[in-house]
């Protein structure tokens, strides 16, 4: 299974578990009549948050592993979604602080399970979302072919052609392309 699939399917998780989360929330504390005990959807949310937490850890290693591995810079969407990593990690130490240590900012912990659940959205979407969207819901085969090729060619490492052909399509490729940008510091180097 494509290591992109593995992290969607996980990803879905997450987002069930944040469903759940709100869920339990919503009824202990948004409804002034009570359909459940209280005290069982706390030890249910608490419980559901460890899950989030581990689950998120697990994303976030296979996150980092291809990352290091391709070792490029992040795309603008792959950005944003490594920024709403970050912010949902930092929200739940804060949030998890002010429960255990901080308990006079036990009224913001609220609002920071809300933000944590929309950012846990924003997170899937622009990667998880991205993915079943561009591959047809995992359907779509040429998204593999794709990363497999760019895996065989990380792992054999990129051949430098220096015969005259190679060489001649380079510089006109150069000329095509990238000149209208980059030839006045660089035509002393192609003559």
């Amino acid at each position: 299974m494509p290591i992109f699939l593995t992290k969607t399917i996980l990803s879905i998780v997450l987002l069930l578990i944040t469903f759940l989360a709100m869920l339990t929330m919503f009824e202990a504390l948004g409804r002034s009549e009570k359909k459940f005990n209280v005290s069982k959807l706390m030890k249910v949310h608490r419980f559901n948050g460890k899950i989030y937490f581990v689950l998120y850890l697990i994303i976030a290693y296979f996150c980092i592993d291809f990352m290091v591995k391709t070792k490029a810079e992040l795309s603008p969407r792959a950005t944003m979604h490594a920024v709403f990593a970050l912010t949902i990690i930092m929200f739940l130490l804060l949030k998890i602080s002010f429960v255990r240590i901080y308990k006079q900012f036990y009224g913001q912990v609220k609002t920071i399970g809300l933000l944590i659940a929309l950012i846990t959205f924003g997170m899937v979407g622009t990667s998880g979302g991205y993915y079943l969207i561009i591959t047809k819901f995992g359907t779509e085969k040429t998204f593999y072919k794709v990363t497999d090729y760019k895996e065989e060619i990380t792992q054999k490492g990129i051949i430098v052609k220096t015969d005259a052909e190679s060489i001649r399509k380079g510089k006109e490729i150069y000329e095509n392309k990238c000149s209208f940008c980059h030839d006045p510091p660089m035509e002393q180097i192609l003559l």
